[in-house]
């Protein structure tokens, strides 16, 4: 047998006491930093996701209360119509600063009067149905669709 092989095989050998203390150690450290970064990679992982969708549904609402106030705008548009004209009847798309928003329609309903609004604000859309008495606001709701 070569020297080499000799050496190989020795050092190799579970028996030798320098090579199980020293082995067993080195594999128990490189175990354990597996483990910890593996937790660490897990952990990381999943607080940027969640701040991912945190910051994806706080957009959501954001962009839902500009649509909501966008119709909410044509439902006051439609009242001070209303106020100016009773006979408005609604078919009118509104300016609101850079946007608008669209009064669909203004039926009568008995002394009431039934306002239909909608908005859509990047793709986030509102739609009112409002009833309103000539001195109050009897019912308003929002639809999913008309």
């Amino acid at each position: 047998m070569t020297k080499g092989l000799v050496l190989s095989l020795w050092f190799g050998c579970a028996h030798h006491p320098e090579r199980k203390s020293n082995g067993s150690k080195g594999y128990i450290a490189l175990v354990s930093s597996l483990l910890i970064s593996a937790a660490i990679l897990v952990l990381v992982t999943t607080v940027g996701l969640t701040s991912f969708f945190t910051r994806s549904s706080l957009s959501d609402a954001s962009l839902k209360t500009q649509s909501r106030a966008l119709a909410e705008a044509c439902v006051q548009k439609a009242l001070l119509s209303i106020a100016e004209n009773p006979g408005y009847a609604g078919n009118e798309t509104v300016p609101v600063g850079g946007e608008s928003c669209r009064i669909i329609s203004v039926v009568a309903s008995g002394t009431d009067k039934v306002i239909s609004t909608t908005a859509n604000f990047r793709n986030s859309v509102t739609n009112f149905k409002v009833e309103s008495a000539p001195t109050a606001i009897v019912s308003w709701e929002e639809l999913s669709k008309f």
